[in-house]
Protein backbone atom coordinates (compact mmCIF):
# COMPACT_ATOMS: atom_id res chain seq x y z
CA UNK A 1 0.00 0.00 0.00
CA UNK A 2 2.78 2.41 0.96
CA UNK A 3 4.75 1.50 -2.13
CA UNK A 4 1.85 2.11 -4.49
CA UNK A 5 0.95 5.37 -2.73
CA UNK A 6 4.50 6.68 -3.09
CA UNK A 7 4.57 5.61 -6.69
CA UNK A 8 1.28 7.46 -7.21
CA UNK A 9 2.73 10.58 -5.62
CA UNK A 10 5.78 10.36 -7.87
CA UNK A 11 3.54 10.10 -10.93
CA UNK A 12 1.47 13.02 -9.68
CA UNK A 13 4.58 15.15 -9.18
CA UNK A 14 5.78 14.40 -12.70
CA UNK A 15 2.32 15.10 -14.05
CA UNK A 16 2.00 18.39 -12.20
CA UNK A 17 5.45 19.53 -13.28
CA UNK A 18 4.57 18.66 -16.84
CA UNK A 19 1.59 20.99 -16.62
CA UNK A 20 -0.59 18.65 -18.62
CA UNK A 21 -4.07 19.49 -19.80
CA UNK A 22 -7.31 18.06 -18.53
CA UNK A 23 -9.27 15.01 -19.66
CA UNK A 24 -12.87 15.04 -20.74
CA UNK A 25 -15.41 15.72 -18.00
CA UNK A 26 -16.36 12.99 -15.57
CA UNK A 27 -19.12 10.70 -16.77
CA UNK A 28 -21.10 8.08 -14.96
CA UNK A 29 -20.15 5.45 -17.51
CA UNK A 30 -16.40 6.01 -17.55
CA UNK A 31 -14.63 5.91 -14.18
CA UNK A 32 -11.77 8.35 -13.81
CA UNK A 33 -8.34 6.78 -13.43
CA UNK A 34 -5.10 8.40 -12.34
CA UNK A 35 -2.30 8.69 -14.84
CA UNK A 36 -1.02 10.68 -17.78
CA UNK A 37 -3.56 12.19 -20.11
CA UNK A 38 -3.28 13.47 -23.68
CA UNK A 39 -1.73 16.90 -23.84
CA UNK A 40 -3.89 18.22 -26.64
CA UNK A 41 -7.39 18.30 -25.18
CA UNK A 42 -9.20 21.37 -26.51
CA UNK A 43 -11.15 23.48 -24.06
CA UNK A 44 -14.88 23.19 -24.63
CA UNK A 45 -17.29 26.08 -24.73
CA UNK A 46 -18.09 27.52 -21.31
CA UNK A 47 -21.15 25.96 -19.79
CA UNK A 48 -22.89 25.71 -16.44
CA UNK A 49 -21.81 22.98 -14.05
CA UNK A 50 -24.17 20.07 -14.65
CA UNK A 51 -25.10 19.26 -11.06
CA UNK A 52 -28.83 19.28 -10.52
CA UNK A 53 -29.44 19.83 -6.85
CA UNK A 54 -32.50 18.84 -4.85
CA UNK A 55 -31.86 21.82 -2.58
CA UNK A 56 -35.00 23.05 -0.84
CA UNK A 57 -33.25 25.71 1.23
CA UNK A 58 -34.14 29.32 0.43
CA UNK A 59 -31.87 31.61 -1.53
CA UNK A 60 -29.83 34.00 0.60
CA UNK A 61 -31.16 37.43 1.39
CA UNK A 62 -30.08 39.91 -1.28
CA UNK A 63 -26.65 41.33 -0.50
CA UNK A 64 -25.86 38.55 1.98
CA UNK A 65 -23.65 35.47 1.89
CA UNK A 66 -25.13 32.01 1.36
CA UNK A 67 -22.45 30.53 3.64
CA UNK A 68 -22.36 33.00 6.54
CA UNK A 69 -25.53 35.10 6.30
CA UNK A 70 -23.35 38.20 6.64
CA UNK A 71 -23.48 41.19 4.32
CA UNK A 72 -21.48 40.43 1.20
CA UNK A 73 -20.71 42.10 -2.11
CA UNK A 74 -20.30 38.70 -3.76
CA UNK A 75 -23.45 37.69 -5.61
CA UNK A 76 -24.24 34.97 -8.13
CA UNK A 77 -20.99 33.09 -7.54
CA UNK A 78 -20.51 29.39 -6.85
CA UNK A 79 -18.73 28.59 -3.57
CA UNK A 80 -15.34 26.89 -3.68
CA UNK A 81 -14.64 23.83 -1.49
CA UNK A 82 -10.98 22.84 -1.16
CA UNK A 83 -9.99 19.46 0.30
CA UNK A 84 -7.09 19.86 2.74
CA UNK A 85 -4.69 17.49 4.44
CA UNK A 86 -5.01 17.80 8.21
CA UNK A 87 -2.22 15.60 9.56
CA UNK A 88 0.59 17.12 11.68
CA UNK A 89 2.95 17.12 8.69
CA UNK A 90 0.46 19.25 6.74
CA UNK A 91 0.29 22.03 9.35
CA UNK A 92 0.16 24.97 9.26
CA UNK A 93 -2.35 25.15 6.42
CA UNK A 94 -2.67 28.08 4.04
CA UNK A 95 -5.90 30.07 3.94
CA UNK A 96 -8.05 28.34 6.58
CA UNK A 97 -8.61 31.50 8.63
CA UNK A 98 -10.31 33.07 5.61
CA UNK A 99 -12.72 30.18 5.02
CA UNK A 100 -16.42 30.80 5.61
CA UNK A 101 -16.97 27.16 6.63
CA UNK A 102 -14.64 24.39 7.82
CA UNK A 103 -15.84 20.77 7.74
CA UNK A 104 -13.85 18.03 9.48
CA UNK A 105 -14.32 14.26 9.41
CA UNK A 106 -12.40 11.03 9.89
CA UNK A 107 -12.51 9.22 6.57
CA UNK A 108 -9.81 6.59 7.08
CA UNK A 109 -7.39 5.64 9.80
CA UNK A 110 -6.99 7.67 12.98
CA UNK A 111 -6.69 11.22 11.61
CA UNK A 112 -9.04 13.57 9.77
CA UNK A 113 -9.44 15.47 6.53
CA UNK A 114 -10.53 19.10 6.45
CA UNK A 115 -12.57 20.94 3.82
CA UNK A 116 -12.39 24.73 3.60
CA UNK A 117 -15.34 26.43 1.87
CA UNK A 118 -15.09 29.95 0.42
CA UNK A 119 -17.64 32.39 -0.97
CA UNK A 120 -16.19 32.56 -4.46
CA UNK A 121 -13.19 31.66 -6.59
CA UNK A 122 -12.40 35.39 -6.62
CA UNK A 123 -11.96 35.35 -2.83
CA UNK A 124 -9.07 32.89 -2.70
CA UNK A 125 -5.57 33.63 -1.58
CA UNK A 126 -3.16 30.73 -1.30
CA UNK A 127 -5.08 27.65 -0.06
CA UNK A 128 -3.57 24.29 0.87
CA UNK A 129 -2.03 21.83 1.27
CA UNK A 130 -4.64 20.42 -1.07
CA UNK A 131 -5.53 16.82 -0.29
CA UNK A 132 -7.52 13.90 -1.65
CA UNK A 133 -11.24 14.10 -2.25
CA UNK A 134 -13.37 12.43 0.44
CA UNK A 135 -17.01 11.61 -0.19
CA UNK A 136 -18.30 12.49 3.31
CA UNK A 137 -16.97 16.03 2.91
CA UNK A 138 -18.08 16.36 -0.70
CA UNK A 139 -21.66 15.44 0.23
CA UNK A 140 -21.83 18.51 2.46
CA UNK A 141 -21.26 20.93 -0.45
CA UNK A 142 -22.91 19.15 -3.38
CA UNK A 143 -26.24 20.94 -2.66
CA UNK A 144 -24.39 24.28 -2.87
CA UNK A 145 -23.21 23.61 -6.45
CA UNK A 146 -19.68 24.20 -5.18
CA UNK A 147 -16.49 24.14 -7.21
CA UNK A 148 -14.59 21.19 -5.73
CA UNK A 149 -10.76 21.32 -5.68
CA UNK A 150 -8.63 18.29 -4.77
CA UNK A 151 -5.50 16.34 -5.66
CA UNK A 152 -6.62 12.77 -6.25
CA UNK A 153 -9.67 11.00 -4.87
CA UNK A 154 -10.64 7.64 -3.48
CA UNK A 155 -12.96 5.12 -5.12
CA UNK A 156 -16.08 6.26 -3.26
CA UNK A 157 -15.55 9.93 -4.05
CA UNK A 158 -15.10 9.05 -7.68
CA UNK A 159 -18.36 7.09 -7.68
CA UNK A 160 -20.17 10.06 -6.11
CA UNK A 161 -18.81 12.48 -8.72
CA UNK A 162 -19.69 10.14 -11.56
CA UNK A 163 -23.23 9.56 -10.30
CA UNK A 164 -24.02 13.26 -10.05
CA UNK A 165 -21.97 14.25 -13.11
CA UNK A 166 -20.02 16.62 -10.88
CA UNK A 167 -16.73 17.71 -12.45
CA UNK A 168 -14.06 18.58 -9.87
CA UNK A 169 -10.81 20.44 -10.39
CA UNK A 170 -8.37 17.61 -9.69
CA UNK A 171 -4.62 18.15 -9.68
CA UNK A 172 -4.11 14.62 -10.96
CA UNK A 173 -5.36 15.91 -14.30
CA UNK A 174 -5.01 19.69 -14.49
CA UNK A 175 -1.45 19.67 -13.17
CA UNK A 176 0.26 23.02 -12.71
CA UNK A 177 -2.57 24.66 -14.59
CA UNK A 178 -4.51 24.59 -11.32
CA UNK A 179 -2.01 23.85 -8.56
CA UNK A 180 1.40 25.06 -7.45
CA UNK A 181 4.06 23.31 -5.39
CA UNK A 182 5.61 25.19 -2.48
CA UNK A 183 9.34 24.30 -2.61
CA UNK A 184 9.94 25.24 1.03
CA UNK A 185 7.14 22.97 2.27
CA UNK A 186 8.27 20.19 -0.08
CA UNK A 187 11.76 20.33 1.40
CA UNK A 188 10.63 20.63 5.02
CA UNK A 189 7.88 18.01 4.82
CA UNK A 190 7.16 16.27 1.51
CA UNK A 191 5.72 16.99 -1.91
CA UNK A 192 2.48 15.36 -0.80
CA UNK A 193 1.82 18.26 1.58
CA UNK A 194 3.13 21.06 -0.64
CA UNK A 195 0.42 21.68 -3.27
CA UNK A 196 -1.78 24.77 -3.11
CA UNK A 197 -4.21 26.65 -5.32
CA UNK A 198 -5.45 30.22 -5.63
CA UNK A 199 -7.81 32.42 -7.67
CA UNK A 200 -5.86 32.63 -10.94
CA UNK A 201 -5.00 28.92 -10.96
CA UNK A 202 -8.58 27.81 -10.36
CA UNK A 203 -9.84 30.23 -13.01
CA UNK A 204 -7.44 28.67 -15.52
CA UNK A 205 -8.68 25.21 -14.62
CA UNK A 206 -12.33 26.18 -14.92
CA UNK A 207 -11.68 27.69 -18.36
CA UNK A 208 -9.95 24.50 -19.47
CA UNK A 209 -12.91 22.41 -18.32
CA UNK A 210 -15.34 24.82 -19.94
CA UNK A 211 -16.99 25.61 -16.61
CA UNK A 212 -18.08 28.89 -15.12
CA UNK A 213 -17.73 30.23 -11.60
CA UNK A 214 -21.17 31.81 -11.84
CA UNK A 215 -24.19 30.28 -10.15
CA UNK A 216 -26.49 31.19 -7.30
CA UNK A 217 -26.15 28.85 -4.29
CA UNK A 218 -28.91 28.29 -1.77
CA UNK A 219 -28.34 29.25 1.86
CA UNK A 220 -26.36 26.80 3.94
CA UNK A 221 -28.46 27.57 7.06
CA UNK A 222 -31.53 29.57 8.04
CA UNK A 223 -29.78 32.66 9.34
CA UNK A 224 -31.18 35.02 11.95
CA UNK A 225 -30.77 36.07 15.56
CA UNK A 226 -30.09 32.89 17.54
CA UNK A 227 -30.77 32.60 21.22
CA UNK A 228 -27.86 32.33 23.65
CA UNK A 229 -29.56 31.69 26.99
CA UNK A 230 -26.92 29.58 28.79
CA UNK A 231 -23.16 29.23 29.29
CA UNK A 232 -22.93 25.51 28.62
CA UNK A 233 -21.09 25.71 25.31
CA UNK A 234 -17.65 26.86 26.38
CA UNK A 235 -15.25 24.10 25.30
CA UNK A 236 -16.02 21.23 22.92
CA UNK A 237 -13.41 18.49 22.57
CA UNK A 238 -13.68 15.93 19.77
CA UNK A 239 -11.39 12.90 19.76
CA UNK A 240 -11.58 11.85 16.12
CA UNK A 241 -8.94 9.15 16.50
CA UNK A 242 -5.62 8.38 18.13
CA UNK A 243 -3.87 10.83 15.78
CA UNK A 244 -6.34 13.72 15.88
CA UNK A 245 -8.24 15.57 18.57
CA UNK A 246 -9.88 18.94 17.89
CA UNK A 247 -10.96 21.49 20.46
CA UNK A 248 -13.25 24.49 19.94
CA UNK A 249 -12.73 26.86 22.87
CA UNK A 250 -14.88 29.97 23.37
CA UNK A 251 -12.92 33.22 23.67
CA UNK A 252 -14.84 36.15 25.16
CA UNK A 253 -12.53 38.75 23.62
CA UNK A 254 -13.37 37.58 20.08
CA UNK A 255 -16.86 36.32 20.97
CA UNK A 256 -15.93 33.30 18.88
CA UNK A 257 -14.45 29.79 19.13
CA UNK A 258 -10.75 29.22 18.62
CA UNK A 259 -9.79 26.04 16.77
CA UNK A 260 -7.14 23.98 18.59
CA UNK A 261 -5.58 20.55 18.14
CA UNK A 262 -3.75 18.24 20.52
CA UNK A 263 0.00 17.88 20.14
CA UNK A 264 1.41 15.47 22.68
CA UNK A 265 -0.19 16.48 25.97
CA UNK A 266 -0.80 20.11 24.98
CA UNK A 267 -3.51 21.96 23.09
CA UNK A 268 -2.01 24.02 20.25
CA UNK A 269 -3.78 26.69 18.14
CA UNK A 270 -4.49 25.63 14.57
CA UNK A 271 -3.00 28.44 12.50
CA UNK A 272 -3.01 29.96 9.03
CA UNK A 273 0.40 29.96 7.34
CA UNK A 274 -0.63 32.97 5.24
CA UNK A 275 -0.78 35.20 8.31
CA UNK A 276 1.85 36.66 10.59
CA UNK A 277 2.47 35.01 13.99
CA UNK A 278 0.05 36.37 16.55
CA UNK A 279 -2.55 37.04 13.87
CA UNK A 280 -2.79 33.52 12.50
CA UNK A 281 -5.34 31.91 14.85
CA UNK A 282 -8.54 30.43 13.42
CA UNK A 283 -11.81 31.72 14.95
CA UNK A 284 -15.36 30.59 14.16
CA UNK A 285 -18.68 32.05 15.25
CA UNK A 286 -20.72 28.85 15.09
CA UNK A 287 -19.79 25.28 15.98
CA UNK A 288 -21.88 22.28 14.90
CA UNK A 289 -21.24 18.72 15.99
CA UNK A 290 -23.31 16.34 13.85
CA UNK A 291 -23.59 12.89 15.40
CA UNK A 292 -24.74 10.12 13.08
CA UNK A 293 -24.82 6.36 12.71
CA UNK A 294 -21.51 5.19 11.34
CA UNK A 295 -19.54 2.16 10.34
CA UNK A 296 -17.30 1.01 7.50
CA UNK A 297 -17.83 0.86 3.79
CA UNK A 298 -17.58 -2.45 2.01
CA UNK A 299 -13.79 -2.27 1.71
CA UNK A 300 -13.54 -2.52 5.49
CA UNK A 301 -11.27 0.54 5.67
CA UNK A 302 -13.13 3.69 4.62
CA UNK A 303 -15.56 5.17 7.15
CA UNK A 304 -19.27 5.23 6.37
CA UNK A 305 -21.38 8.07 7.78
CA UNK A 306 -25.18 7.87 7.58
CA UNK A 307 -26.41 11.24 6.33
CA UNK A 308 -30.08 10.36 6.72
CA UNK A 309 -30.54 11.99 10.14
CA UNK A 310 -29.03 12.31 13.58
CA UNK A 311 -28.56 14.42 16.69
CA UNK A 312 -25.96 16.99 17.64
CA UNK A 313 -25.13 20.24 19.36
CA UNK A 314 -24.97 23.85 18.22
CA UNK A 315 -22.60 26.23 20.02
CA UNK A 316 -22.42 30.01 19.68
CA UNK A 317 -21.55 32.88 22.01
CA UNK A 318 -20.63 30.34 24.69
CA UNK A 319 -24.08 28.74 24.73
CA UNK A 320 -25.21 25.25 23.73
CA UNK A 321 -28.35 23.91 22.08
CA UNK A 322 -29.02 20.21 21.45
CA UNK A 323 -30.28 19.79 17.90
CA UNK A 324 -31.72 17.32 15.43
CA UNK A 325 -30.51 17.23 11.85
CA UNK A 326 -31.60 15.68 8.57
CA UNK A 327 -30.00 15.46 5.15
CA UNK A 328 -30.68 12.33 3.11
CA UNK A 329 -29.19 11.93 -0.36
CA UNK A 330 -25.95 13.63 -1.32
CA UNK A 331 -27.71 16.35 -3.33
CA UNK A 332 -30.13 17.21 -0.53
CA UNK A 333 -29.35 20.06 1.88
CA UNK A 334 -28.57 19.86 5.56
CA UNK A 335 -31.60 20.86 7.69
CA UNK A 336 -31.22 21.72 11.37
CA UNK A 337 -33.98 21.57 13.99
CA UNK A 338 -34.48 22.33 17.64
CA UNK A 339 -35.45 19.38 19.81
CA UNK A 340 -39.15 20.33 19.49
CA UNK A 341 -38.96 19.95 15.71
CA UNK A 342 -38.95 23.64 14.75
CA UNK A 343 -36.21 24.73 12.36
CA UNK A 344 -33.07 26.09 13.95
CA UNK A 345 -32.10 29.72 13.46
CA UNK A 346 -28.34 30.11 13.06
CA UNK A 347 -26.41 33.22 14.04
CA UNK A 348 -24.72 34.82 10.99
CA UNK A 349 -21.00 34.16 10.91
CA UNK A 350 -18.30 31.61 10.07
CA UNK A 351 -18.96 27.98 11.00
CA UNK A 352 -17.18 24.77 11.96
CA UNK A 353 -18.97 21.48 11.22
CA UNK A 354 -17.67 18.23 12.71
CA UNK A 355 -18.97 14.85 11.54
CA UNK A 356 -18.81 12.44 14.46
CA UNK A 357 -19.42 8.72 14.06
CA UNK A 358 -18.67 7.49 17.58
CA UNK A 359 -16.73 4.40 16.60
CA UNK A 360 -14.09 2.80 18.80
CA UNK A 361 -11.38 5.24 19.85
CA UNK A 362 -13.54 8.34 19.42
CA UNK A 363 -14.97 10.52 22.17
CA UNK A 364 -16.62 13.92 22.76
CA UNK A 365 -16.65 16.17 25.82
CA UNK A 366 -18.40 19.48 26.44
CA UNK A 367 -17.85 21.76 29.42
CA UNK A 368 -19.53 24.90 30.71
CA UNK A 369 -18.12 28.18 32.01
CA UNK A 370 -16.97 26.54 35.27
CA UNK A 371 -15.40 23.60 33.46
CA UNK A 372 -18.19 21.23 34.51
CA UNK A 373 -19.07 18.48 32.04
CA UNK A 374 -22.31 19.02 30.10
CA UNK A 375 -24.50 16.08 29.12
CA UNK A 376 -24.60 15.43 25.39
CA UNK A 377 -27.32 13.82 23.25
CA UNK A 378 -27.19 10.05 22.93
CA UNK A 379 -25.15 8.79 20.01
CA UNK A 380 -27.18 6.90 17.33
CA UNK A 381 -26.64 3.15 17.08
CA UNK A 382 -23.78 2.14 14.77
CA UNK A 383 -24.44 0.94 11.26
CA UNK A 384 -24.19 -2.80 10.59
CA UNK A 385 -20.74 -3.67 9.35
CA UNK A 386 -20.88 -4.95 5.79
CA UNK A 387 -19.17 -8.27 5.24
CA UNK A 388 -16.66 -7.91 2.43
CA UNK A 389 -16.66 -10.67 -0.14
CA UNK A 390 -14.15 -13.23 1.16
CA UNK A 391 -10.99 -13.43 -0.86
CA UNK A 392 -10.34 -17.12 -1.59
CA UNK A 393 -6.97 -18.52 -0.65
CA UNK A 394 -4.84 -19.00 -3.73
CA UNK A 395 -5.04 -22.56 -4.95
CA UNK A 396 -1.56 -24.09 -4.80
CA UNK A 397 -0.38 -25.24 -8.17
CA UNK A 398 0.16 -29.02 -8.21
CA UNK A 399 3.74 -30.16 -8.48
CA UNK A 400 3.92 -32.24 -11.64
CA UNK A 401 5.23 -35.78 -11.29
CA UNK A 402 8.50 -36.37 -13.17
CA UNK A 403 7.75 -37.74 -16.60
CA UNK A 404 9.38 -41.18 -17.02
CA UNK A 405 11.73 -41.60 -19.92
CA UNK A 406 9.86 -43.37 -22.72
CA UNK A 407 10.91 -46.97 -23.30
CA UNK A 408 11.77 -47.42 -26.97
CA UNK A 409 9.65 -49.97 -28.66
CA UNK A 410 11.47 -53.04 -30.00
CA UNK A 411 10.42 -53.75 -33.50
CA UNK A 412 10.67 -57.48 -34.20
CA UNK A 413 12.53 -58.43 -37.31
CA UNK A 414 10.39 -60.44 -39.70
CA UNK A 415 11.55 -63.98 -40.18
CA UNK A 416 11.77 -63.67 -43.96
CA UNK A 417 14.16 -60.71 -43.78
CA UNK A 418 17.71 -61.89 -44.25
CA UNK A 419 20.13 -61.12 -41.46
CA UNK A 420 23.40 -59.50 -42.37
CA UNK A 421 26.08 -62.06 -42.91
CA UNK A 422 28.66 -62.28 -40.18
CA UNK A 423 31.95 -60.65 -40.97
CA UNK A 424 34.54 -63.02 -42.29
CA UNK A 425 36.97 -64.38 -39.79
CA UNK A 426 39.91 -62.11 -39.29
CA UNK A 427 38.11 -58.98 -40.66
CA UNK A 428 37.58 -56.28 -38.11
CA UNK A 429 34.06 -55.22 -37.42
CA UNK A 430 33.81 -51.40 -37.70
CA UNK A 431 32.88 -49.71 -34.47
CA UNK A 432 29.47 -48.07 -34.52
CA UNK A 433 29.70 -44.32 -35.15
CA UNK A 434 27.75 -42.01 -32.83
CA UNK A 435 25.00 -39.95 -34.32
CA UNK A 436 26.03 -36.39 -35.04
CA UNK A 437 23.93 -33.98 -33.05
CA UNK A 438 23.39 -30.83 -35.10
CA UNK A 439 24.44 -27.58 -33.39
CA UNK A 440 21.51 -25.61 -32.12
CA UNK A 441 20.65 -22.58 -34.13
CA UNK A 442 21.34 -19.58 -31.90
CA UNK A 443 19.03 -16.69 -32.66
CA UNK A 444 20.82 -13.39 -32.86
CA UNK A 445 19.53 -10.92 -30.24
CA UNK A 446 17.28 -8.30 -31.73
CA UNK A 447 17.79 -4.65 -30.70
CA UNK A 448 15.27 -3.54 -28.06
CA UNK A 449 12.41 -1.44 -29.32
CA UNK A 450 12.81 1.98 -27.72
CA UNK A 451 10.06 2.79 -25.20
CA UNK A 452 7.49 5.21 -26.49
CA UNK A 453 8.23 8.64 -25.11
CA UNK A 454 5.36 10.50 -23.45
CA UNK A 455 3.94 13.32 -25.46
CA UNK A 456 5.35 16.68 -24.54
CA UNK A 457 2.82 18.88 -22.86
Amino acid sequence: MKFSYKMGLSCLALLLLAGCSVPPAVSSSTPVESGPVPSAVPAVAEQEQQVESANTMPLPQQGHSALTGLASEIAGERPVAVMLYNTPKALAQWGIADASVLVEACSEGQSTALMAVYESVHQLGKVGPVGQGRDQLAQMVLPLNAILAMVGRDFYTNQLLNYYDWQPVDGTYVGTLGFEMDPGRATASSQQYSWSTRTDLLNQSLAQYGQTSQGQPHSLFLFGEAKADNKQGQVLTIQYGSQRATQLAYRKEQNAYQMMYKSGESWVPQTDANRAPGEDAVYLDNVFLLMGASGYKDNGVTRQFDFEEGVGVYLHKGSMQPILWKKGQADQPLRLYQMDGTELTVQPGKSYIGLYGGWEGQGIWLSDEQGVAVELPQQPAPLPTPTPSPTPEPTPEPTPEPTPEPTPEVTPVPADVAQPAPAPEGEATPAPQPEVTPEPVVEQPQPETPAEQPAQA
